[in-house]
């Protein structure tokens, strides 16, 4: 999986290109580091994009570890089911 482009992951895993791009932008932004905030640099993120990459990002969680239990068990994973 490490290997394919955003769009391909996305499309591997069922998950919009906006939704990886936007965790990618928040998560690269050093405005935006929550763990290490320098003072000068950090910004306010909109509640609503925060809470949009939190969601997303869970989604994004369940199909990583959904896909690999579907390939670790030679099996179709769920949210692929209904494109066969």
């Amino acid at each position: 999986m490490r290997q394919l482009s955003e769009k391909a992951a996305g499309l591997e895993l069922g998950i919009p290109l906006d939704a990886l791009k936007r965790i990618k932008r928040l998560a690269s932004d050093p405005r935006f580091d929550i763990l290490h905030p320098p003072q000068q640099l950090t910004a306010s993120i909109d509640q609503s994009q925060f809470h949009g990459a939190l969601t997303d990002g869970r989604l994004v969680f369940e199909r990583l570890l959904e896909y690999e239990y579907a390939r670790a068990t030679g099996r179709q994973p769920s949210y692929r089911q209904n494109e066969a």
